[in-house]
């Protein structure tokens, strides 16, 4: 049986640099823009490890698609009146849930958070940049083995290489963490590309467009 999620999303930025994902990043960006659909392949290869406690781990890891989403709407005079002529922004998300699983260490109510960090190429540097936090939560009660959980709607019009990791947190009815996870989109099969100019990085685990 499957809990309930909350869908509350924030996009605070940094600009901090993480040095574990250091990276050499060899690549020339001629032609990337120009690519053609590139799609990765459906079986995401992700790593993951315990940070604390005892984490219930994520049945389903679902690929990082980058895709196009509806960001408000430009006005235009006609002359007479004005319209609203649709405007869509890149994006990053899942095109479907994760699933998680409930922790062994309690029965009880659950409270699972799930934090993606997105992160941005800094070519000057060979680095990867935080750039932004976004959460998700849900309840999991006495019962029910297992939550979904949905990601998606991250706006960004920048032209770059992009990457994604996340930390699942799982608390009990006190709010008392009771176990966390790590999660790293770090290859290319955990992306894919949703619109032509947007190409997967094989080698190193991220989606440039």
């Amino acid at each position: 049986m499957f809990g309930t999620a909350q869908t509350q999303t924030s996009n605070p930025k940094s600009s901090r640099t993480n040095g574990i994902r250091r990276i050499g990043f060899g690549i020339a960006l001629a032609g990337f823009f120009a690519t053609q659909l590139a799609t990765a392949s459906p079986a995401a290869a992700y790593s993951y490890r315990t940070l604390t406690g005892q984490p219930g781990g994520v049945a389903v890891v679902p690929q990082v698609v980058a895709y196009r989403a509806p960001a408000g709407c430009m006005q235009v005079w006609l002359g007479d009146h004005f319209i609203c002529v649709p405007v869509t922004s890149k994006a990053l998300g899942h095109a479907t849930p994760m699933v998680i699983n409930r922790s062994r260490a309690t029965t009880g109510t659950q409270y699972i958070s799930v934090q993606h960090r997105i992160w941005i190429m800094d070519f000057a540097t060979g680095r990867w940049v935080l750039r932004g936090r976004t959460n998700t939560y849900g309840t999991l009660p006495a019962g029910y083995s297992r939550l979904r959980l949905s990601w998606g709607g991250y706006l960004t019009a920048q032209t770059a290489a992009w990457s994604v990791d996340a930390i699942v947190t799982w608390k009990n009815a006190a709010g008392q963490i009771i176990g966390k996870e790590y999660l790293d989109w770090n290859r290319g099969a955990d992306y894919a590309c949703g619109f032509r100019n947007c190409v997967v990085n094989y080698d190193y685990g991220a989606i440039l467009f």
